[in-house]
């Protein structure tokens, strides 16, 4: 199946302005989004749930979506606006549950301890 947008049609031309504005962040969005998953996952199977649901509640909701709401409204970037803030918000919880895998593995026996939990 392809996609495609007929750039030289009228109808269309607010619809590719907006696309071109936003892939380039949809495209980082992707990858920080990816290490997010893996470092979430990592987490998950050494048992630790609690911490990373808070840090991913305080990401998400305190930094990606007020960002997201003042740079689409109060800075009016519209769309983009919307896409980078909740990219930063992502790019939060991936640095802290990355930060956070990092320091729970620095010790092997306390991390297989608590992995056998």
């Amino acid at each position: 199946m392809r996609l495609s947008l007929d750039t030289t049609s009228p109808d269309n031309a607010n619809t590719v302005i907006i696309a071109a504005a936003i892939i380039q962040i949809v495209g980082l969005f992707q990858i920080v989004d990816g290490i997010q998953t893996v470092a979430m996952g990592a987490l998950r199977g050494l048992k630790d749930t609690t911490i990373p649901m808070i840090l991913a509640l305080i990401s998400f909701w305190g930094v990606g979506y007020t960002l997201s709401v003042w740079f689409a409204f109060n800075k009016h970037w519209g769309a983009p606006g919307l896409w980078a803030g909740m990219g930063i918000g992502l790019g939060v919880i991936a640095f802290l549950s990355t930060t956070r895998f990092y320091f729970l593995t620095k010790k092997p026996k306390k991390m297989l301890q608590r992995a056998l939990k």
